[in-house]
Parts: structure tokens; sequence; C-alpha cells
């Protein structure tokens, strides 16, 4: 369900995050734990390329809805057709 809001509503999303992903909304020292953590948690070094926390809350996004929004890519062309 979170992935279709998601998918539904991505442009708002995108601004969102991309808003996020310029401003300063914690510590370098925080960015750094969190990005870290994240990595170790997921075992994905994605994590550490990010610079920002909005970088971070897309990146894992992206890791926990990945196959929930392959689905809806894939049912969307069924319909498009």
């Amino acid at each position: 369900m979170m992935a279709f809001r998601l998918a539904s509503s991505r442009f708002r999303m995108m601004e969102l995050l991309n808003i996020m992903s310029s401003d300063n909304i914690s510590s370098h020292e925080k960015i750094n734990q969190l990005r870290t953590e994240l990595a170790a948690y997921f075992g994905n070094p994605g994590f550490l390329k990010c610079q920002s926390m909005g970088q971070l809350v897309k990146t894992n996004l992206k890791q926990t809805l990945r196959k929930n929004l392959l689905l809806i890519r894939q049912n969307l062309g069924k319909f498009e057709d």
C-alpha cells in the first residue's frame, strides 16, 4: 500500500526529497552515523554515498519498497497496452 501511494504521488514526493536533499536538516555527525548504520544493517554500500538526510531517506525508500515498486510498474504496463 505504501508503494502504491508513493507511485501515485511520485512528483510531490520527488519535490519533497529534492528539497530535503539540499536542506541542512541534521548535523553532519548524525548523517554520518545514520548512513554508516543503514549501510551495515541493509548490507548496502549505497548508503555511504549519501551526503544529506534527504538522500538517506530516498535511498531507504528505494531499498525498502524496491520489490513493490517493480510490481506496480509491471501492472501499469499491462493497463497501458
